[in-house]
């Protein structure tokens, strides 16, 4: 649910402050890295604002992400108005988002600095934008509304919480022994068979393997306030999942969020950092690039008819056939409540 704050030319007003930027610096200068921005120059971004609960010792505080990466709060003293709306967003299974402008000094190496302002408009006008997506029940969901939030695995997070080595260890070690868990129940490795004699004059024959035990998916697929996973992130999820079970086919998880990726790349003993890798900003640049080629070239096939409708209907079908067979999709891989 995007929210707007402009002048009258239609240029974001940036004027609303976000706090804490300084737990974040190491964030936000990766984040300035990835976008090309050098040392004394300032970059935009979408930001999205996450209500959280039990942070840093508040009650309730609303973490700004920009790319998955928190880089700062709202003040306290604006977390009480945008708090209901914020969670109502949630409710619906979406997040409020803004345009953030985020500015690093000019000397990287000796005293790194950085600040972080949103274009947010006041919340009466924030309400209105997005006044149409969220319903009462949305804004009834505060009550006893409880999102804390974990990133163990990134060390960024670590620091910025204060994790004791000792905690990560223990919480890593966890995730590890259920990981484990679950490629002992799936039984990958061949029943052991009794030693018969090498025979030349035959072929040998391949054993079947055991079949795959079965995945807790609902409880994987537990919906969150995290935004919907792009692409690279769900087919990597899926596919480290489809090769702990045996190297078969995943179920399709097309509605997955980001911490649901996390989730099953985690239970299956993948590598969860690359989850926050392929949600880049240049990796979503590179599929709109692709999807702006395709649109052309197709409609030079529309142009072209009728050999040209040959090309239109190869580019397409696979579009089609993606979105028509999703519609079949139940729970726990269908829409997310």
């Amino acid at each position: 649910m995007m929210l707007y704050h402009t002048n009258d030319l239609h240029d974001p007003v940036f004027d609303q402050e976000v706090d804490h930027e300084s737990r974040y610096f190491d964030n936000i200068r990766e984040l300035a890295e990835g976008n090309f921005s050098d040392p004394g120059e300032e970059f935009t971004a979408d930001a999205t604002l996450i209500p959280v609960t039990d942070y840093y010792g508040d009650a309730r505080a609303i973490a700004v992400q920009v790319d998955f990466s928190t880089v700062g709060t709202l003040p306290d003293e604006d977390v009480d108005g945008w708090w209901q709306l914020a969670v109502a967003a949630h409710d619906a299974g979406d997040e409020l988002e803004v345009e953030a402008r985020l500015w690093t000094c000019s000397d990287w190496e000796k005293d790194f600095y950085a600040s972080v302002r949103l274009a947010l408009p006041n919340v009466e006008d924030g309400l209105g934008q997005v006044e149409d997506d969220i319903t009462a029940t949305n804004l009834a969901a505060v009550d006893g509304f409880a999102n804390p939030l974990e990133e163990y695995w990134d060390p960024k997070w670590r620091k910025a919480h204060g994790m004791t080595d000792a905690e990560y260890k223990a919480r890593a070690d966890e995730v590890h022994r259920k990981a484990e868990a679950y490629r002992t129940e799936q039984g990958q490795e061949h029943a052991t068979t009794s030693f018969v004699p090498a025979n030349p004059y035959t072929s040998p024959v391949k054993r079947p393997e055991a079949a795959p035990a079965q995945v807790d998916w609902t409880h994987l697929l537990t919906p969150d306030p995290s935004p919907r996973a792009s692409l690279f992130q769900r087919g990597y999820a899926r596919g480290v999942a489809g090769k702990a079970m045996g190297n078969v086919r995943a179920p399709r998880i097309d509605y997955a969020t980001v911490q649901q990726c996390r989730n099953i790349v985690s239970s299956f003993g993948g590598d969860v950092t690359e989850i926050d890798k392929r949600g880049s900003s240049l990796l979503k640049a590179l599929w709109w690039v692709l999807l702006i080629v395709l649109s052309i070239w197709a409609l030079i096939g529309l142009a072209t008819a009728p050999v040209g409708l040959v090309l239109t209907a190869l580019i397409v079908w696979p579009f089609a056939h993606h979105y028509w067979t999703r519609r079949k999709l139940t729970a726990p891989f269908g829409p997310q409540e």
